[in-house]
């Protein structure tokens, strides 16, 4: 299975402020796209990328954040009717993109990539 989205938007502040009509973090375009397989010889993967645009920082627009590219792993196998165990990877290809920009230079990290482990059992 296939999926794809977009959002675009043009955020602006609609009632006057000095400091600029602009909304800080607001994300012009939003893009998402995935690949999944499902309970193919009891296997689970799917892969999911998603960009979010350069974001205004400051009201009147003279910073921008960069956009970040995000890409995401999960594969799963069913060991039973009741029991399946899955690993996600997330920030698959360790892109240095932020969860929020800063109009100053932040010493918080990347996103690194991670790895979650999972065991499901059902009753």
């Amino acid at each position: 299975m296939f999926d794809f989205d977009a959002a675009l938007s043009r955020s602006r502040f609609t009632e006057f402020d000095p400091a600029g009509p602009y909304v800080p973090e607001a994300a012009g375009a939003v893009l998402s796209a995935g690949a999944s397989l499902e309970n193919v010889h009891r296997v689970d993967a799917g892969v999911r990328w998603r960009y979010f645009g350069p974001r205004t920082l400051v009201e009147d627009n003279s910073r921008r954040s960069n956009g970040t590219s995000l890409s995401n792993l999960i594969c799963g196998y069913r060991l039973g009717k009741s029991v399946r165990v899955t690993l996600d990877i997330f920030n698959l290809l360790n892109a240095a993109g932020s969860d929020i920009g800063y109009v100053y230079t932040s010493r918080l990290p990347a996103i690194p990539r991670t790895a979650r482990f999972s065991i499901q059992v059902g009753f």
